[in-house]
């Protein structure tokens, strides 16, 4: 994964994040997220999801979290995204 992107000297592992079946797609993950970035503001969180895990890859998008790369492991693609808060792409 870091040698698909490296991110920022202090940026962090974000994930994986679980959502119980019964609760997806109600904005669970979209709090969990927001709660995170409150507690570790001004820094780039990096995930990788599989390439063939479309759910996940679709609300990690709509919570601005953004593809920076890719890599395979394994023979199995995966996508590698990054968040960096606006406080934190300030003070670049």
């Amino acid at each position: 994964m870091f040698s698909a992107y490296s991110g920022a000297l202090d940026s962090y592992v974000y994930g994986p994040i679980c959502v119980n079946k019964q609760q997806r797609g109600k904005g669970v993950a979209q709090l969990m997220f927001s709660e995170l970035i409150r507690q570790v503001p001004n820094r780039e969180g990096i995930l990788f999801i599989r390439r063939d895990n479309e759910p996940s890859l679709r609300a990690h998008e709509k919570m601005g979290i953004t593809k920076v790369g890719s890599f395979f492991f394994k023979d199995l693609a995966f996508d590698v995204l990054a968040y960096l808060s606006a406080a934190a792409e300030n003070n670049k």
